[in-house]
């Protein structure tokens, strides 16, 4: 409801004093138009109709002999919009506020930011802007405070941020997304987006300082393997540097890793050797002595080679000749037994053969028995080169 604030702030104090403005009024007829030596929310009980009213407000109407002032009466009716209007205005306190000559008066805040002015059968609000009713400036990051132009102010998006109004709400949003891609910061610039790869597994890997990541294969320094595949049940085993990538060795039945210093291992068979015999299988390996341990010869020739992990019979009337292996190892032992004329056991080429405190020539020496039944034990004590008489049965003599 639109009515002149001079209306309502006005005061007609004619007989009444201000300090008792509000004096209750029976009367036992209702007020009228006329009734205007009272102040504005005055009460007037009508004794006859048994209605109460109140003093609404003043209206102003220009004459050519002056204003003409009437009163605004309103009944107390349960639900009247204007009289709850009313109750929740108090004039006490208020200095009288004089209307110009078209019956208006204009209220302002302290800042000038709203106006109010009160006209003929009218009451106009206006807001200038700023001032303690609104935020004044807006202060981002950077840049320094930002004032309004027109009560208004502009937010514009940068890069891959846009921003778009509807009613009274603001939508803030990245715009170009593609689905599935990974977005990437790209400086100051648009953000940077990264698209999937199509088979699964592949991890994000840094490409270095400078670059921006991608899909690939993970190096050994990264926690993976630097390779993309492996030998089919191949055995796993790593480079020749410390992050070379990863490769696989494959077996096949009964071979196994064998390493090598300093190089890398390799896939390797077990051998057998003299009555030692190896068989492989799949993810077998079996090892067998075919002698039982020592292999018997009964020697008839005039001369024998001998071998480690071996046993010669001599069984030759005019006596056999025995040889030294050129290749044997710490432990090997040769044994033999005399049946049928005499030993006699000559060296290689930088060999030679101790017995007790003796020794025989080297390259050139023998052990030579002296009986038909004399026995001999030989073991090897330096590589390929010196033996010895572990037992003996019968006088041995030497040269």
């Amino acid at each position: 409801m639109s009515q002149p604030i001079s209306n309502m702030l006005y005061p007609i104090a004619n007989g009444i004093t201000s300090s008792n403005p509000f004096i209750e009024i029976f009367q036992t007829r209702a007020p009228t138009a006329n009734d205007v030596n009272y102040p504005i929310q005055k009460r007037w009980y009508d004794k006859t109709g048994h209605v109460e009213y109140l003093l609404a407000n003043y209206i102003t109407t220009p004459t050519i002999y002056g204003p003409q002032l009437t009163a605004n009466w309103v009944s107390a009716a349960p639900g009247n919009p204007l009289l709850s209007y009313l109750q929740g205005v108090n004039a006490v306190g208020l200095f009288p506020v004089i209307p110009n000559v078209l019956g208006q008066i204009t209220l302002s805040s302290i800042d000038g930011s709203v106006t109010i002015t009160g006209g003929l059968n009218s009451l106009d609000f206006a807001s200038t802007g700023g001032g303690g009713g609104g935020a004044g400036t807006i202060t981002g990051d950077s840049g320094g405070a930002l004032s309004q132009i027109a009560n208004n102010w502009n937010i514009f998006g940068s890069g891959s941020i846009t921003t778009a109004g509807g009613g009274a709400t603001l939508t803030v949003e990245l715009q170009n997304l593609t689905q599935y891609n990974l977005l990437v910061g790209n400086g100051t610039t648009t953000i940077f987006k990264i698209p999937p790869v199509a088979t699964l597994g592949i991890p994000l890997i840094s490409m270095g300082a400078g670059a921006f990541p991608d899909y690939g294969t993970a190096v050994v320094a990264g926690g993976g393997t630097g390779s993309t595949s492996f030998n089919v049940n191949g055995v796993v085993i790593s480079g020749t540097g410390a992050t070379s990538p990863l490769t696989a060795l494959t077996l096949t039945d009964g071979q196994v890793v064998i390493g090598s210093t300093g190089l890398a291992p390799v896939a390797g068979t077990i051998t057998g050797l003299g009555s030692i015999t190896v068989a492989t299988g799949p993810g077998t390996i079996t090892i067998s002595d075919a002698g039982g341990g020592f292999s018997w010869h009964d020697v008839t020739t005039a001369t024998q080679a001998l071998a480690v992990s071996n046993g010669y019979i001599t069984d030759r009337g005019a006596g056999v000749t025995y040889t030294l292996p050129v290749n044997a190892s710490i432990g090997d032992t040769i044994k033999i037994v005399g049946k049928l004329g005499l030993t006699t056991v000559s060296v290689n080429a930088g060999q030679q053969i101790l017995m007790a405190s003796a020794a025989t020539t080297v390259t050139t020496g023998q052990l030579i028995g002296t009986d038909v039944g004399d026995c001999l034990e030989l073991i090897c004590i330096t590589g390929n080169t010196t033996w010895r008489v572990a037992t003996s049965i019968g006088n041995i003599t030497y040269t």
